[in-house]
């Protein structure tokens, strides 16, 4: 059987995100229905232990160290496949260390909806906010000339999109809904490197939908508390409005996770100054006890890949609810069967959405049912095989 590389930018364990709970999912069911083994590197340290892994080893910063490192890791454990867990920038560090060996193949996997990356005028005048001395200056100047700064920043995304395509044996895509956004963000017309393969459910089982009368009044967010991305700030504005409706008042929003630094007091403190009512911000936690006790769940998100929190969420009888602002979501909701779609930028609609879900028990059950029978794509069973199908094909 083949042996595996994984790259992930921080060292991989599940509580960091999306990425690395994903990556050992990977590693892990391979490991298990294949015997599979896998390595994992990565460049930046994160506390915790993924437990799927035969070794993992921090790599240098040094770029040319780091590539003589690679090679050894991959001589030691004789590597057949390198997997970048979607990060352009290390693309060619892996392809030349890789260069010489006829039995190791590159696969550069890509987690979100194509051109996410681009940056907009509101997030360079957020980060002179946030930020002081050299590199407060640096984007006040790129603030002066944004629209001169914008068309440089998407050619050299567009470039690094259509290198990884070049340097990768094979792409592999969340959706195929991607396929040709991602082409047509990176200006190339071929799709023969294209393999889709969703994430994985992350829980053994189910919840049981005998025990739905269970469920608390609820409702739940687990996400990386980041404002460029996830837009907390629009889930708690929303969540204030829904609570204008007096019939909600024992509705209550449970917040699951944490920032790339700790920042849950800073957003407790934005909660309090803007008058947020009944929300507790939990912090970084295992969320299956929120799962299972969650009713619904809110994801406003400016972008996504396929993400996990919503599939985790239907696989523990949680009705979602969410903004269209990622294609993938379509593979996952059918609106108003096993989840609510509203479109991007209609707070008002979304507001209502949520109010009446949260209203209508009835409703609320018959979409949670639906979630549980819709969920069998997602199975361990099913996206590993898609994996094994992909190394055979390569291989």
């Amino acid at each position: 059987m083949p042996t595996l590389l994984f790259y992930t930018r921080y060292h991989c364990v599940p509580s960091k995100g999306g990425t690395e709970h994903t990556t050992i999912t990977i590693a892990r069911e391979l490991l298990e229905q294949y015997d599979i083994h896998s390595v994992s590197t990565y460049t930046n340290n994160f506390e915790g232990d993924s437990g799927c892994f035969d070794a993992e080893y921090r790599l240098p910063d040094n770029k040319n160290k780091a590539i003589l490192y690679i090679k050894k890791i991959i001589e030691k454990h004789d590597v057949n496949f390198v997997i970048i867990q979607g990060y352009f920038h290390e693309i060619d560090m892996f392809r030349n260390a890789i260069k010489h060996r006829n039995n190791c193949h590159l696969i550069f996997t890509h987690h979100f909806n194509p051109g996410w990356e681009i940056l907009k005028y509101g997030e360079v005048v957020e980060r002179i906010n946030r930020t002081r001395g050299f590199k407060h200056l640096r984007y006040k100047f790129k603030l002066s000339i944004f629209p001169v700064f914008l068309k440089l920043s998407n050619y050299n995304l567009s470039k690094r999109y259509r290198n990884a395509y070049k340097a990768a044996d094979k792409v592999v895509l969340l959706s195929s809904g991607y396929i040709d956004k991602f082409a047509k963000f990176g200006n190339f017309k071929d799709h023969s490197k294209f393999c889709v393969i969703p994430n994985a459910l992350s829980f053994a089982e189910s919840f049981n939908i005998e025990s739905y009368d269970e469920k608390e009044k609820n409702v739940l967010i687990v996400s990386r508390l980041d404002e460029r991305q996830k837009r907390i700030h629009l889930a708690l504005n929303i969540w204030k409005q829904v609570k204008n409706n007096p019939n909600l008042a024992n509705w209550k929003l449970q917040i699951v996770g944490d920032g790339e630094r700790p920042c849950v007091k800073e957003y407790i403190s934005w909660a309090n100054n803007n008058d947020i009512p009944d929300v507790t911000f939990f912090g970084r936690r295992d969320p299956r006890n929120f799962y299972q006790k969650a009713s619904a769940f809110m994801m406003t998100s400016a972008c996504e890949g396929l993400p996990l929190t919503i599939i985790e969420a239907q696989q523990q009888a949680v009705v979602p609810i969410v903004f269209d602002t990622f294609s993938s979501i379509h593979d996952i909701i059918k609106n108003n069967v096993n989840g609510c779609i509203i479109e991007e930028g209609n707070i008002n609609i979304y507001v209502k959405a949520l109010e009446n879900l949260l209203l209508d028990a009835k409703s609320r059950r018959f979409m949670a049912e639906n979630s549980l029978y819709s969920q069998q794509k997602f199975t361990k069973e099913v996206v590993m095989k898609k994996w094994v199908e992909l190394f055979t094909d390569i291989f």
